[in-house]
């Protein structure tokens, strides 16, 4: 149907947006970096295909190219918080991990709840080697857990715990993620 669509309306940027975003579900990463950046000439100002565009540069290992891109989502946006947060990930796929900190850390404050976007925080902490500051925020993820029973954050654990290098308990919540079928 994608295909079918863009043949009807080849200039569409929304249409090649949605197909990039299809594309990349399917891993086919050079495919929606194209279409990202025909839909990027149509419509230059849009948010959210500039930082998948620098997503889709992250997920090919071009993470000089994909921080390039989210300084240019961020120039239209400052607060755009996706970009800011992709921003963090850049810096670490680059092994910048210090200023990934100081990212990770303008997101949480961004998000503006102490329970809420600290994952980052707990991973480069790990990856820092500050393990008490890492487990700090594990344990604010394991409280929102009991605040918030309805929220999953398997995810959540799974990062922290690849941070600090306890790949059984990654999987362990891996295979939590995919038995509740997430994301």
């Amino acid at each position: 149907y994608l295909e079918r669509a863009l043949a009807m309306r080849p200039s569409s940027a929304k249409i090649k947006y949605v197909y990039a975003l299809y594309l990349t579900a399917r891993g086919k990463h050079k495919a929606a970096i194209r279409l990202l950046s025909e839909a990027l000439k149509k419509n230059p100002l849009s948010l959210h295909i500039n930082a998948d565009l620098a997503q889709a540069y992250l997920n090919i290992g071009k993470p000089a190219e994909a921080l390039e891109q989210y300084n240019r989502t961020l120039e239209l946006d400052p607060d755009f918080r996706s970009a800011i947060e992709g921003k963090g990930w850049a810096f670490v796929a680059c092994g910048d991990l210090e200023n990934a900190r100081q990212v990770f850390e303008a997101y949480h404050t961004s998000v503006g709840d102490s329970y809420k976007g600290i994952t980052p925080l707990g991973y480069i902490n790990a990856k820092l080697g500050n393990r008490e500051t890492a487990l700090e925020y594990l344990g604010l993820i394991k409280q929102r857990e009991h605040l918030e029973p309805e929220v999953v954050l398997h995810m959540d654990f799974a990062v922290i715990y690849l941070g600090l290098g306890d790949h059984d308990r990654v999987f362990e919540y891996l295979q939590k993620a995919v038995d509740e079928r997430l994301g």
